[in-house]
């Protein structure tokens, strides 16, 4: 788990960077998407293979939402 939060920081850190300056390109976009995707899946592994379900189902749900939000940006 340790590496996953190590993963995680590296991610947001990266994000956080692009929103301060402002750089919302198709890769960032993309890497945005995919990050949640990746959180979302391991979650939801999580949930149905160790039936550990206290903050890793509603952060699937947060993860879906991020994604959702990303798309309708897109589209709008």
């Amino acid at each position: 788990m340790k590496t996953v939060g190590a993963l995680a920081s590296s991610i947001g850190v990266g994000l956080i960077v692009a929103a301060i300056r402002n750089t919302f390109v198709p890769e960032i976009i993309t890497f945005s998407l995919c990050s949640a995707f990746a959180f979302m899946s391991i979650d939801i592994y999580y949930v149905v293979k160790r039936g550990i379900i206290s903050g890793y189902l509603l952060d699937a749900f947060v993860e879906l939402d991020f994604i959702f939000t990303w798309i309708a940006i897109i589209i709008f």
